[in-house]
């Protein structure tokens, strides 16, 4: 059974915040702060440390096979773009008119 790439995005990005969420808790455990700073610190370690995290991993699983895993899922997702292609105003059409018949800003 394959994972579609929209859950192996999923799975690649909630380790990383996982990772950076449990090393700040355990970073915190052991400094007392002022009231209120505590979860100010504990945000900012952990997006750092998550940031830090998938891009060390990421780059480590491009030099050596199997690393991937320690984001979850080996795999990179792979995702399609979509082109929308807005309708053509119409002759004469006023630029309200074309908003109102495509809900577009033409």
């Amino acid at each position: 059974m394959t994972l579609s790439d929209n859950i192996v995005g999923f799975i690649r990005t909630s380790v990383p915040l996982g990772v950076g969420a449990l090393v700040s808790w355990l970073v915190t455990l052991g400094i007392v702060l002022p009231v209120g700073t505590e979860l100010q610190l504990a945000s900012a370690l952990t997006a750092v440390v998550a940031a830090a995290y998938w891009a060390l991993v990421t780059w480590a699983s491009k030099r050596w096979q199997g690393i991937g895993w320690l984001l979850g899922n080996p795999k990179q997702p792979m995702y399609i773009a979509h082109t929308v292609v807005a309708p053509a105003p119409l002759p004469g059409e006023t630029r309200d008119d074309y908003r109102e018949r495509t809900g577009l800003d033409g």
